[in-house]
């Protein structure tokens, strides 16, 4: 029987959250599809064309929105995965595996398939080889907003802002043992206050994660709520103070009702008694980090294989292609490196 202070992770549960993240995915491909495709539509005359232009809209102004989405459910499964763990080099040698193979992996297609620096897609052809610095920036993710290294491929910036949130987890478990529920509490407190100090919050910078901290500690307080509800309860106060000035600094719209909509919605994956019907969706969600990082160059092929100009019906065509190419890049990526290892393990009972 389970008590109010175990923490468990059930594979109902993890589906759940995998068919979120596979709704975050969708958002942003949509997005990258609506601003970057690689073709022309050539107008049909009719009242399609007007329902197309519409939709692309929509995605270019919209579909961001998953960025967020992915961010506070970084937090939930971070907070479970943070709390099964018995070390800390435990803890970041599984956060590693789970980055790094695939953002490796995913270098040299961004420099095979990616557009020159001066073109119109935010990739790179060629490595723009600046020196140590540079090489050491793209080898830890720390390229901007960290520094003022530019990344090597655009959507790379989120990457950067979880690799932070993962060393500050590690650090909360360096500390000993009856410290560091303690400590973690306290840090994604302070982490969330100090996004409402506008120099804390600026980038580049050493706490240029700020701007988005309380994102990733809504998250958090949920994940935290059964071990310790008082301290839940004062992450998620931080995390609600924090996110009233998050579409402030980070200067975009959206994002923080977004992560409120997310926030309910793990809420009631956490709370239901059975497991949620999510069909594909969740087959998605699991290959959505290697989907995340590799779907940008994959486009750039597949609009260099097509006309410069389509028809409206080609370039819908053409659009389900290069998802369906993205897709199958992104499993052939999940295959080779291997899925991150979320499974159900027995629950943790208060110390």
């Amino acid at each position: 029987m389970q008590t109010s202070g175990e923490v468990a992770f059930k594979p109902g549960r993890v589906a759940a959250v995998d068919a979120l993240r596979g709704c975050a995915a969708l958002a942003v491909l949509a997005q990258h599809l609506a601003l970057f495709h690689p073709w022309e539509i050539l107008p049909s005359g009719t009242w399609a064309d007007a329902v197309v232009a519409r939709s692309l809209r929509v995605a270019a102004d919209w579909g961001g929105l998953g960025v967020p989405m992915f961010l506070v459910l970084s937090g939930y499964c971070i907070g479970h995965a943070w709390q099964r763990s018995t070390t800390w080099h435990d803890f970041a040698r599984r956060r590693v595996r789970r980055i790094y193979p695939k953002y490796l992996a995913s270098l040299p297609l961004a420099m095979c398939l990616g557009s020159p620096a001066d073109g119109p897609l935010p990739l790179v052809g060629a490595w723009p080889c600046d020196g140590p610095g540079y090489l050491a920036a793209v080898a830890t993710v720390m390229t901007w907003p960290a520094t003022d290294y530019r990344p090597f491929q655009v959507v790379y910036w989120t990457l950067t802002y979880e690799v932070a949130f993962y060393a500050l987890l590690t650090a909360a478990l360096a500390v000993p043992e009856p410290l560091r529920l303690g400590t973690l509490v306290g840090m994604a407190v302070v982490g969330s206050i100090l996004t409402l100090v506008p120099q804390a919050a600026q980038f580049p910078g050493p706490t240029f994660f700020c701007c988005l901290w309380p994102l990733f500690a809504l998250g958090l307080a949920l994940a935290l709520a059964r071990r310790t509800p008082r301290g839940a309860c004062l992450v998620a106060a931080a995390a609600l103070a924090g996110l009233s000035v998050v579409d402030e600094v980070c200067r975009s719209r959206g994002y923080a009702p977004t992560a409120m909509v997310t926030l309910a919605a793990l809420v009631l994956v956490d709370r239901a008694r059975r497991p949620i019907p999510v069909g594909c969706l969740a087959d998605l969600g699991r290959v959505s980090y290697g989907l995340y990082i590799t779907h940008l160059p994959v486009m750039i092929l597949v609009g260099r294989l097509l006309p410069a100009s389509l028809t409206l019906a080609w370039a819908g065509a053409a659009a389900l292609g290069t998802v369906a190419a993205q897709v199958s890049v992104a499993i052939i990526f999940r295959r080779l490196l291997g899925p991150p290892r979320v499974t159900a393990r027995p629950a943790l009972r208060r110390p």
